[in-house]
């Protein structure tokens, strides 16, 4: 949309890809074989990126995005702008039917936003670092 902000941008695109992912699941359940629950995961992070990436060429053409599914611009060492994201942060999670890390990362210098997909719930700019920190240590 014209005029978003960056957090705008960021919370209207994880939304929307939540909705994507949560879409994917319902219309192809997790595999009951535990041997393809890994391609399933990887399935799910594309189809995440790919709807990320061309929703940023349109929203933000002029900033460069570095995605964990995605290669490296390496432009973006000299970019005033560049978002980093990962399109489905805890594929593992996902991919055998989990809910309790499944979240979507979005970074911008001076900017983070989590979304967590199930409880759909926001968390963004030191919130983030705190609930990071939560959830590593």
């Amino acid at each position: 949309m014209k005029d978003e902000t960056d957090l705008e941008l960021a919370k209207r695109l994880a939304i929307e890809a939540g909705k994507i992912l949560s879409e994917y699941r319902r219309n192809n359940p997790v595999p009951e074989d535990v041997t393809k629950r890994k391609v399933y995961g990887e399935a799910a992070d594309r189809l995440s990126h790919n709807f990320l990436m061309d929703e940023f060429a349109k929203a933000r053409p002029n900033d460069l995005v570095l995605s964990e599914e995605g290669t490296d611009p390496t432009a973006r060492l000299n970019s005033a702008r560049c978002w980093i994201i990962d399109p489905l942060d805890g594929t593992f999670y996902f991919a055998n039917n989990r809910n309790d890390l499944l979240d979507l990362l979005l970074h911008r210098r001076f900017f983070s936003l989590l979304y967590l997909l199930e409880q759909h719930c926001f968390f963004y700019d030191r919130q983030v670092f705190f609930l990071l920190q939560l959830l590593i240590f």
